[in-house]
């Protein structure tokens, strides 16, 4: 399957000094890293693309996010924030987009923001519907409607997708991505399905975001893992991300696979400190509201034995992904729970093995070649990930040699999300009078 769309054509793409006004939306909070590191990454390709752009965020946390988005011309709020608000503000803001009623009295900066662009670019990464009907509704298809009201363009660019609970979220997943002027998925088995969902859509295959996320410098990384506590004795390092109990499955509900497979992931860890004489590191992606890596972290580390605990490493900084990706490059193997850690391994040349049910970050691992290093994460075996990444580990020094080789091609691969966008400006005339 070939990694660039056909759809998109050089002949299409306009000048990098297009003046256009570029609204970036589904902005997750900052507090999940990965997400985070999707938005920088998109936001700082999308000014150098664009540099004489106006770029607009809109967030669902906008205080609190506001100061990680300097490549943002502004940031405001989406059209339903995360703060807490009476119910019968959102109905009334719903009831408008549905149906006109309210004015500006009901819907503000964001809908103005948004009448006002050239181009809606919904930032990369899970299904615009992947927590629920009503997420999809109220953040994806209600800035889209505001959108095609103004005639304002819309793309999804670096999107991955998990498949829809129920026949209400199907249709409506479906109508959203039709709706949109191109959507471009990270990964083949995102690909597949939304060509399955979307037959008649403009869709293409490109990479994530966070590959084009640039790592802080070597030294930055060292002194910040001295910093946290690790000692510099030239052990093997293992990397590995815990992803919280708490976080959402593909099928929505919480808990559950997370529970068995932290407690397979501890045994496995215990004895690769035995086997392999190895310092066991451990990373916190997601904090609070969505799910709390570190506070699950903790709570499982609390059940070693204590003969181990000197060799586990728990990173407690709340750092930037530039520093968390850079300290990942340090590793010597990485065992993945999220995507985006596991992400920022590959892309900097560590092997990675991946404990993962949704199949994003199967697809992911297909992607780069790893996918015969990729186990489910219900039902997950200690001796079976053992085996795997002792496996890893006697393979280490070719699997690196063909990650790096990779690397190059995956970023080039990601940066194709600009040129989706730059031929949707272009066939609608670039910049619009208001």
């Amino acid at each position: 399957m070939p990694i660039y769309p056909e759809a998109a054509s050089n002949a299409l793409f306009r000048p990098s000094d297009i003046r256009v006004n570029i609204v970036l939306t589904k902005v997750l909070p900052a507090a999940q890293r990965g997400d985070l590191a999707i938005a920088l990454a998109q936001l700082q390709a999308l000014r150098e693309r664009f540099p004489g752009a106006d770029i607009s965020v809109l967030s669902r946390c906008p205080d609190d996010d506001a100061h990680w988005f300097e490549h943002a011309d502004s940031v405001a709020s989406e059209l339903f924030p995360q703060a807490d608000e009476p119910f019968y503000r959102r109905l009334l803001r719903f009831m408008h987009i549905l149906f006109g009623w309210g004015g500006d009295a009901v819907l503000d900066e964001g809908r103005k923001i948004i009448e006002s662009a050239n181009v809606l670019v919904f930032c990369g990464g899970g299904s615009p519907g992947g927590y629920g009907f009503g997420n999809l509704l109220l953040n994806a298809w209600c800035p889209m409607r505001l959108a095609r009201r103004s005639g304002v363009p819309i793309v999804f660019t670096g999107l991955g997708i998990v498949r829809p609970r129920g026949f209400l979220h199907n249709r409506l997943l479906s109508r959203v991505l039709n709706d949109a002027n191109a959507v471009a998925v990270r990964d083949p088995l995102s690909f597949d399905q939304v060509q399955t969902m979307n037959p008649g859509a403009r869709i293409g295959l490109t990479a994530d975001w966070a590959w084009l996320l640039p790592a802080a410098d070597r030294q930055t990384a060292l002194s910040l893992l001295a910093g946290e506590g690790l000692p510099a004795n030239g052990k093997l390092r293992v990397g590995v991300n815990l992803r919280s109990r708490h976080a959402s499955g593909p099928d929505g509900k919480r808990a559950g696979a997370a529970d068995s497979a932290g407690r397979a992931l501890l045994d496995c860890l215990s004895a690769l400190v035995e086997r392999l004489d190895a310092d066991v590191v451990v990373f916190s992606m997601n904090g609070p509201p969505a799910s709390d890596d570190l506070a699950y972290a903790r709570e499982l580390l609390s059940a070693i034995d204590p003969k181990y605990k000197g060799r586990f490493h728990l990173l407690e900084g709340e750092h930037h992904p530039s520093k968390i990706k850079a300290m990942v490059a340090m590793m010597d193997l990485f065992i993945g729970t999220r995507l985006h850690p596991s992400l920022f391994a590959v892309s900097t040349g560590v092997p990675t093995v991946t404990v993962h049910d949704q199949g994003k970050v199967r697809g992911f691992m297909q992607q780069v070649g790893l996918e015969d290093w990729h186990l489910p994460a219900s039902g997950l075996e200690p001796e079976k990930l053992e085996q795997l990444v002792l496996d890893l580990h006697a393979r280490g020094e070719d699997i690196s040699a063909q990650l790096k080789s990779l690397i190059p091609e995956m970023e080039k691969a990601a940066k194709i999300n600009l040129e989706w966008v730059s031929a949707v400006l272009t066939e609608h005339g670039g910049e619009r009078s208001f």
